[in-house]
């Protein structure tokens, strides 16, 4: 995980800018809320539930595993419902 950072950290100051001009980097936002401490917590529980962090479950998928399949279903399933909920939110359409 350190290799990892300190590889990603000297591409970032070296292709920055270049990125940058390409699609600009999010701003920051150092904010803890509800939807990111629930967001991290459902996706926890997936993860201890099923073995399977999303990256290596697709991949899992060319072994035929059947618990893979199940979590990919579950994360697409899960992402479209996560869009619909946060664009009913978005439009004002949430009850209160």
């Amino acid at each position: 995980m350190a290799g990892a950072v300190v590889v990603y950290a000297g591409m970032l100051r070296l292709l920055g800018p270049i990125v940058r001009g390409i699609r600009p980097l999010p701003a920051r936002n150092n904010r803890v809320d509800a939807r990111l401490v629930a967001g991290a917590a459902i996706f926890g529980v997936g993860w201890g539930l099923s073995g399977y962090c999303p990256g290596p479950a697709i991949v899992s998928l060319g072994s035929g595993a059947h618990s893979a399949l199940a979590f990919v279903a579950a994360m697409i399933v899960g992402i479209l419902a996560a869009g619909a909920f946060s664009g009913r939110r978005r439009s004002g359409c949430e009850t209160p």
